[in-house]
């Protein structure tokens, strides 16, 4: 009836003053889409210790009959073992109801002690564990709102760009999608959050996968997307080219000379992600060169591969755009709008 969702959340404390029941009842009926009326009780029959640290509430889940034992106040420095014992204890007491320890958080390694156990238990807004009744339930949306996305990460950036050039990413499973651009699935479970909260994509749910999906045409996603884009270059340095590089792609002036009537200049630009920079560098393919005069490629270090969106021998026109853009050069603004002017949309 119930899907099983494995998620975990680090908690920096054992146990903190808890929420009020109001948090806990509205949790309960978020995960289980149904009103859950809580009534308070006394309890069972308790060591004074337990009663004094804990409030007990009586409620129905899904036909069962269950006692919550909610953690009264803080209590800081407790053991992950003595709180499993605190939730033996409350079992044994409570003579064969079903009860469920109810914390305001928890470390991780108090709820993985916790799980091993199979002790019931609920952080309300984060993780619900009821093993009794086959329910181990986390909502990934129930914790703080995240701050608004003001630039998107590498991965995103590239997603976005690769579905407005390449049109391959659209429907795709997020799996499919980063064997497209050279990232894991785990990097991709990130671009999902960012391209939903920009509201440049959305998710849908097809079994097991969750397809990515564009709305609308390529120029209002890209539209959509330029606020939160920016240039792919993390540097330019002046080398000495020793031999070819065949990672690398003409970029800035160069390509742009080659799609628009601007000149280039003398100088060549060449562009090339990190990590293939550093091992022509270690190879000995290129040399620094602290004399401009004496270079042979003023070379970009992007932050992600170039090629992996290139259409022919030159960067991508969109990463070039966003390379270009900010040049106070008049000349070089008139060339990026040419540019676009360009692009099939």
């Amino acid at each position: 009836m119930y899907s099983r969702l494995l998620y975990t959340v680090d908690i920096d404390l054992h146990m903190i003053p808890l929420h009020p029941i109001q948090d806990l009842q509205a949790h309960l009926e978020r995960v289980f889409g149904d009103p859950v009326e809580l009534s308070s009780t006394e309890g069972p029959t308790l060591p004074a210790y337990l009663a004094r640290a804990y409030t007990f509430w009586r409620g129905e889940l899904v036909g069962h009959e269950v006692l919550f034992a909610c953690a009264r106040r803080a209590r800081r420095h407790v053991t992950a073992k003595r709180i499993e014992a605190d939730a033996r204890a409350l079992q044994a007491a409570a003579e064969g109801e079903f009860v469920v320890l109810v914390l305001a958080r928890m470390e991780a390694h108090v709820r993985r002690r916790l799980l091993r156990g199979r002790v019931p238990f609920v952080v309300p807004g984060r993780q619900l564990f009821l093993p009794t009744i086959g329910l181990d339930l986390q909502e990934r949306d129930l914790g703080p709102a995240r701050a608004p996305v003001d630039q998107l990460e590498w991965a995103s950036q590239v997603t976005v760009l690769r579905h407005l050039l390449w049109r391959d990413v659209q429907e795709k499973s997020l799996r499919a999608v980063a064997a497209l651009i050279g990232y894991s699935a785990m990097t991709l479970s990130n671009v999902q959050r960012q391209l939903v909260s920009t509201s440049i994509a959305r998710i849908e749910s097809r079994g097991r996968a969750h397809t990515l999906l564009f709305d609308g045409n390529p120029r209002d996603a890209w539209t959509a997307a330029l606020p939160h884009l920016r240039t792919p270059v993390r540097r330019a340095t002046a080398v000495r080219v020793v031999t070819e590089l065949p990672d690398a792609l003409p970029a800035g002036l160069s390509a742009l000379a080659q799609m628009t009537a601007i000149a280039d200049t003398a100088l060549p630009t060449l562009a090339i992600d990190r990590e293939h920079a550093a091992r022509a560098l270690q190879d000995g393919c290129i040399e620094a060169c602290p004399d401009a005069d004496e270079a042979d490629v003023l070379l970009e270090i992007w932050n992600y591969d170039p090629r992996t969106l290139a259409q022919g021998h030159k960067v991508d026109p969109l990463s070039l755009y966003l390379s270009v853009r900010d040049d106070p050069d008049a000349r070089m603004e008139q060339a990026a709008e040419q540019l676009l002017d360009k692009v099939k949309w």
